[in-house]
C-alpha cells in the first residue's frame, strides 16, 4: 500500500493516521517552507532505505509499483528517480509521486496511466499533495462541495477533477505536471524546468 503528504500549507493536524497506517513504516520530512510524510512498506529484496527520498537538492515521494524496471537498481523508487531526473515521466506500472526541488521550490507530481493510486491536490494556504484525502482535509479544513456531492454518491469513485471538498482536486491518471506551489493557479512546464 504506502502513502504520502506533501505541504507548504500550515499543519493544523500532525497525526497522519491515514498515511502512516498504508505502510509498515513511516518517516516525516521537514525543510524550508514545507513538510512531509512518506509511509512504505519494505521491499522483498531490501529492508526500507528513506535515503532514495531525501536529498540537498530534491526529496522525492513514491507509492506504487513499476512492473518492468531496471534490476541494475536497488528498487523501483530509485529507478523512477532517477529516470525522473533524466526526463522520462511515464512508466509501466501503478504509481503517483512527487519530486520537490527544494532550491527552486517547484514540484512534478505524476500517476500512473490507469489512475490505480490517487493522488489528490490543493492550492489551499499554499500547496499540498497527498495520496489520501483525510490528512488533506484535517489540515486544509475545506469545505464540502455541494456541486460534486451528487457525482459522489452515484459512483463513489472520483471519475472528474474535483473531490466533495472544495479546493481539492484530484490529479487526472497519466497526468504529469510541474506544478509552482507559490502561485493559485496550475502552471505546466517540462521536466528540465523544474531542475533549472
Amino acid at each position: 500500500m504506502c502513502g504520502f503528504y506533501f505541504s507548504t500549507a500550515p499543519v493544523i493536524d500532525d497525526s497522519f493516521e491515514d498515511v502512516k497506517q498504508r505502510g509498515f513504516d513511516s518517516r516525516e520530512f521537514s525543510g524550508d517552507g514545507y513538510c512531509a510524510i512518506q509511509s512504505v512498506m519494505p521491499t522483498i529484496h531490501n529492508d526500507i532505505n528513506f535515503d532514495v527520498y531525501d536529498s540537498v537538492d530534491y526529496l522525492f515521494l513514491f507509492v506504487g509499483e513499476v512492473y518492468s524496471y531496471d534490476k541494475s537498481y536497488n528498487t523501483d523508487t530509485e529507478f523512477v528517480l532517477d529516470k525522473l531526473l533524466q526526463g522520462k515521466q511515464v512508466f509501466e506500472g501503478m504509481y503517483a509521486y512527487i519530486l520537490y526541488n527544494k532550491h527552486t521550490k517547484k514540484c512534478i507530481t505524476g500517476r500512473d496511466q490507469s489512475g490505480q493510486i490517487p493522488l489528490y491536490y490543493s492550492y489551499t494556504n499554499g500547496f499540498t499533495v497527498s495520496t489520501t484525502l483525510k490528512s488533506m482535509v484535517k489540515n486544509l479544513q475545506p469545505r464540502p462541495n455541494p456541486y460534486t456531492l451528487e457525482d459522489w454518491n452515484l459512483s463513489k469513485h472520483y471519475i472528474f477533477s474535483q473531490t466533495c471538498w472544495q479546493g481539492i482536486s484530484h490529479v487526472s491518471p497519466h497526468e504529469n505536471n510541474v506544478r509552482v506551489y507559490n502561485k493559485p493557479d496550475k502552471v505546466k512546464q517540462t521536466l528540465k524546468e523544474l531542475k533549472d
